[in-house]
């Protein structure tokens, strides 16, 4: 009876493995392509705008994502909550969509007309000078388009039509990158801004195509709005979480363009988006699964804890030979991706990749905290998150420079992942099974062995280590999907 017990325990649990590695290959397979995007973007900004493009780029973008973070309430994640929870009554789902549909054009206009009446001050901000304020109202134009095409994402989400949500995703990204190439070569620097409004419209068009058809959602309207205060609440904590992370990250790069160079913020932005955006679609994954699963447990400790031991053994296994492969090609990377100017930037990706093996279980926790609807609880915990990162960066790039910065993503992250812990722990009873906190001990002894081997000793010695290093974590995800062993005939 007990092997029978474990036997249907391990095909559940099996199952459960393989539900999450086919939402995560499928997501991940899709997004290569726009990964592939970026980095040959990059490559031509690099080429043609040098530096300073570069540079311009993580501005700009820094710019949209805090004043989208400012305006929007979250409404990305309390929206997917609502479909999610509400998606198999047909009636009450075609009036949701139509109130998150409102609430998204509300959020878009007004984001676009705050950064339209704060553009010359941002670019005497910025830029020391008020030539650029056009710069800043087009970028307005992206935050409607931006707003918008969240709303529509929410909504595939929470529907898990994830395969249409990442192909509306890889349109978007060829798009852009066709209209981008030509802009670059032929207006410089001021290509920047006409290439972020190329991929927001193009983003607004490729996801409108896959818009549910098959359900009857409501016009966008003034009286849907009222609908919407619930989910808008939750949000609302949400967005000046995330507003005050943004911020944080918007005053580093003023402090770090004032106190350095705009180039110097060219060689950050493009470190940061080898470790943490090209990193950050495996994140980005988990949470479309995840977050509507731990949702679901409602006030039972036992499934939570259970489920988030789960996954933060399954996702350190995927994710920790990604990052030993990382280590093996990290110079590569940076010449294909870049001139060869950009090889300061080595050092800084080389530690500050070792952050996501903490950041997979600090944002499973994170996902955790906010499921269960504290909104204020989830405030704290990211704004202490936010001061302590940028006080982190600030004192980690002063001392040892870029270096220092890959360094101080570990201090942070580590710190970030402690935080979540103790207050996952406190206030929603999560106790990590032992088979999560092991998974975490080995995954951080691996890849801090593994980079310390690879600043110490030469190509021929520590890639074919990297490489062989590889092949248990393959196997282990093999058994986890329960492929590992064969039945025996009777």
């Amino acid at each position: 009876m007990e092997n029978r017990l474990r036997a249907a325990e391990m095909k559940g649990t099996s199952s459960i493995n393989k539900s999450i590695v086919k939402v995560l290959s499928v997501f991940t397979s899709l997004q290569v392509v726009n990964v592939i995007c970026g980095m040959v973007k990059m490559k031509f900004v690099s080429i043609w705008l040098e530096a300073s493009g570069v540079g311009l780029f993580g501005i700009f973008q820094q710019v949209t994502d805090t004043t989208a973070t400012l305006t929007d309430f979250g409404l990305r994640q309390s929206a997917t909550r609502e479909v999610a929870m509400k998606r198999n009554d047909g009636r009450l789902l075609g009036r949701l969509l139509g109130t998150i549909r409102s609430w998204n054009l509300l959020v878009g206009i007004f984001g676009g007309v705050l950064l339209t009446f704060l553009s010359p001050l941002l670019s005497s901000l910025f830029f020391e000078s008020s030539a650029f304020w056009w710069s800043f109202v087009l970028l307005g134009v992206c935050i409607l388009f931006n707003a918008m095409t969240a709303g529509e994402n929410s909504i595939l989400q929470g529907l898990s039509r994830f395969k249409e949500l990442a192909r509306a995703g890889l349109i978007a990204s060829l798009t852009g990158l066709a209209v981008s190439i030509p802009l670059f070569r032929f207006l410089g620097n001021n290509s920047v801004i006409f290439s972020l409004l190329a991929y927001a419209v193009a983003a607004w068009i490729s996801i409108r195509r896959f818009r549910p058809r098959d359900i009857e959602a409501e016009s966008p309207s003034p009286a849907l709005l009222k609908e919407g205060k619930d989910f808008a609440k939750l949000g609302g904590y949400m967005a000046l979480a995330a507003f005050i992370s943004s911020l944080a990250l918007t005053i580093f790069i003023w402090w770090l363009n004032h106190y350095a160079s705009t180039s110097e913020v060219g060689y950050y932005q493009a470190g940061n988006t080898l470790v943490v955006r090209y990193m950050g679609f495996v994140l980005s994954a988990i949470g479309l699964e995840f977050y509507p699963r731990i949702a679901a447990c409602g006030d039972s400790s036992m499934r939570r804890s259970v489920y988030v031991s789960h996954e933060m053994s399954l996702t350190l296994t995927i994710l920790t030979p990604l990052v030993l492969l990382f280590l093996v090609a990290r110079p590569w990377l940076v010449e294909l991706l870049y001139t060869p100017e950009f090889d300061v930037i080595i050092p800084f990706i080389t530690f500050g990749i070792l952050h996501t093996i903490f950041r997979v279980p600090s944002v499973i926790m994170a996902y955790t905290i906010v499921s269960q609807g504290n909104g204020l609880v989830y405030l704290i915990v990211e704004s202490l998150d936010s001061m302590f990162g940028l006080a982190v960066c600030i004192a980690g790039y002063t001392l040892y420079g870029l270096s220092g910065l890959g360094v101080s993503f570990i201090i942070w992250y580590a710190g970030y992942l402690a935080l979540t812990w103790i207050v996952a722990g406190i206030k929603y009873d999560v106790r990590v099974k032992r088979g999560g906190v092991a998974a975490l001990i080995v995954s951080v002894a691996v890849t801090f062995a593994s980079a310390a081997l690879v600043c110490t000793a030469p190509a021929y010695i520590y890639i074919p280590v990297l490489l062989l290093a590889v092949v248990p974590y393959a196997l282990r995800l093999k058994t986890l999907l329960g492929k590992g062993r064969r039945r025996k005939k009777r």
